[in-house]
């Protein structure tokens, strides 16, 4: 009889002991999967058009041993009339801005605003019209708090060189993600150069200079400028002078910028144009870019460049800043190519992959590694 208990009592105990595990007994959860995503923007349009060409690329993932197959890179046509800037930031669950191409006879003067799924699929969100837009060169969007952390406020920066104005801006979107007839930006400020590109560095903007034959291409760097975005009143931004000016020794025609704070590494693009001919596409590199903090003439610590490169008119750049990341990626309107190097390339060596996108023109990219 005891024995017909105890046979009883084995499973009952069992069942307890497995009822009674801790939480945090169970297996752990699956590991969060990396992402690498690449963002490309390609400037073809066909006015008139049924159906309109793709100008979002998503190359999904970046990072693999090669690139994607061109069949397997996704497209999907956004309302810009031909992209030009495109800018991807994290922060809002996931957003994407595009600038178009606004080419003659196509007016098209609005920063598309997309909103990103888990996946990475862009769809329509909002859009910033405004019809001083029809040049914007370069996008970061950033949130702000003030010196007591007590509020945040979110901006679109926007680089823009008119085509029909003389004079440069810098503005300030805020709340970007909201649509209308108009968007007024709620801070402008004039610029004394001619810019393109534009990053920023938590509170530090860096500006590029992009130099022609009579001047030298820079980087204009803007100190904890993002703070006076909350702390300024008025709707143009005065008395905001550059902290210090990099100049690039023998660059003229200085594009795509990118910055990894983790690595201390600065990209910038830049070709030659001799005549009509546009040659020599390059990517400087400098390392610990920190360094840097005064008004001087600077020359990078490596420059990719020759004809095993590939490069002709690389017009953005971008570093996965990630521990791991050990790639540079270059949008080469020229060449009609996205292309990869690795982080420490130096000199004419050939590409680590390439991209063809269905021979469309790349303008610009953007990086999500995280």
């Amino acid at each position: 009889m005891r024995k017909l208990l105890f046979l009883y009592l084995i499973p009952t105990l069992l069942i307890g002991a497995i009822s009674c595990q801790r939480d945090d007994d169970e297996p752990p959860a699956r590991e969060i999967k990396a992402i690498s995503r690449l963002y490309v923007s390609t400037s073809d349009y066909q006015a008139g058009a049924s159906t309109n060409l793709e100008n979002i690329w998503i190359v999904d993932p970046a990072d693999g041993d090669t690139f994607p197959a061109e069949s397997d890179v996704k497209g999907y046509v956004s309302a810009a009339k031909g992209g030009r800037t495109i800018h991807y930031s994290p922060l809002s669950n996931g957003m994407i801005f595009q600038s178009g191409i606004n080419s003659p006879g196509l007016n098209d003067t609005s920063i598309q605003v997309l909103s990103v799924n888990v996946l990475g699929v862009p769809s329509s969100r909002a859009k910033l019209p405004n019809r001083r837009l029809d040049n914007v060169r370069g996008m970061h969007y950033t949130v702000v708090n003030n010196a007591t952390g007590t509020l945040a406020q979110e901006f679109l920066l926007a680089i823009q060189k008119s085509d029909t104005v003389a004079t440069p801006y810098l503005f300030a979107f805020y709340k970007p993600i909201n649509s209308g007839f108009y968007a007024k930006p709620r801070f402008q400020m004039v610029l004394d150069f001619i810019p393109w590109g534009i990053t920023m560095d938590e509170k530090d903007v860096y500006i590029v200079r992009t130099g022609d034959a009579s001047i030298e291409g820079a980087v204009v760097s803007y100190k904890g400028f993002a703070q006076n975005l909350i702390e300024k009143s008025d709707t143009t931004l005065t008395n905001i002078s550059p902290t210090y000016t990099l100049t690039i020794e023998g660059a003229r025609n200085l594009r795509g910028i990118s910055y990894s704070k983790s690595k201390d590494i600065l990209l910038l693009t830049d070709y030659s144009v001799v005549g009509n001919e546009v040659r020599d596409g390059r990517i400087l590199v400098f390392e610990n870019f920190s360094s840097h903090s005064t008004t001087q003439k600077i020359t990078p610590t490596r420059i990719i460049t020759g004809a095993a490169t590939k490069l002709k008119q690389p017009m953005d750049v971008a570093i996965d800043s990630r521990a791991d990341g050990k790639y540079i990626y270059v949008a080469d309107s020229g060449a009609k190519r996205v292309f990869r190097y690795l982080i420490e390339d130096n000199g004419n060596v050939a590409p680590n992959a390439e991209l063809n996108l269905r021979g469309r023109t790349p303008e610009s990219i953007s990086l999500d590694a995280r």
